[in-house]
């Protein structure tokens, strides 16, 4: 993060300005629209209009926390038994295609259930 910042900082003010902002996102592809809103909702903080390296970071770590949220979502539902809703030994059994024994699955199910009754 402390590098991607910096290079949207070549002055090292520790301030990001819309100007720099908006030619890193254009190089990715993201429209000026975009670019304006985030600019507006990541400078709010700042009394001069420009984005502080502690707004930077809190938005990057948001950013990975929905992203690694999304992913544990994912994965749930893509384990989970339709019907019950929670991750049972058949619905992981199906998951991991009959390459662990019932014992092994059973273990896993434990470890994670915070030692609850299997479901």
């Amino acid at each position: 993060m402390r590098d991607t910042f910096r290079a949207l900082d070549p002055a090292g003010t520790g301030m990001i300005d819309f100007q720099h902002l908006e030619a890193a996102m254009k190089r990715h592809g993201i429209a000026s629209e975009q670019v304006e809103e985030i600019f507006k909702a990541l400078s709010q903080e700042s009394l001069d209009g420009q984005i502080e390296y502690t707004s930077f970071v809190a938005a990057c770590l948001e950013k990975r926390s929905y992203l690694e949220h999304s992913a544990l979502f994912e994965a749930f539902h893509r384990f989970r038994d339709p019907q019950t809703g929670y991750i049972t030994k058949e619905s992981l059994r199906k998951m991991v295609c009959g390459k662990c024994s019932d014992l092994e699955l059973e273990r896993m199910i434990y470890e994670v259930s915070c030692h609850k009754a299997f479901h």
